[in-house]
């Protein structure tokens, strides 16, 4: 019986935050965790893959986000090589566009107020001195 008054009295010492058997009362403590700020979505990326038009290649671009695009020329416009472009689809056109400025009769590219992409050749159009960055 006396070890069941001394267990009873450890139990209560323990509750009354006393050091017992080992053992101490800690008041709750909050914890705060912050969260880890999300990881950048990668930039989607536009491949140019070698014997594919200009316009086969915003064709295929332009169905994955959606836009329409008209090409309104007669220039072929045939891609030697393949080419990546990264960012968004308006950035990626536009990098492209430039990276054929050199061409006698560049591309070019416009809206029109009901979203449509327009691509166009410049008749005429000077090169600027540019020359094929290929070769």
């Amino acid at each position: 019986m006396a070890w069941v008054a001394l267990l009873c009295a450890a139990a209560l010492a323990a509750m009354a935050g006393d050091v017992s058997a080992g053992f101490r009362y800690l008041d709750p403590v909050e914890v705060r965790v912050e969260e880890a700020a999300p990881a950048p979505l990668p930039l989607p990326h536009w491949d140019v893959h070698a014997g594919e038009s200009l316009a086969q290649t915003l064709s295929r671009w332009s169905g994955r986000v959606g836009v329409e695009v008209h090409v309104l020329t007669d220039r072929r416009y045939r891609m030697d090589g393949g080419r990546r472009f990264v960012g968004s689809f308006d950035d990626a056109v536009a990098a492209f566009l430039e990276s054929l400025a050199w061409l006698p009769e560049p591309p070019v590219a416009e809206y029109t107020t009901q979203g449509v992409l327009l691509i166009r050749h410049r008749s005429g159009s000077p090169a600027s001195g540019r020359r094929d960055p290929s070769g």
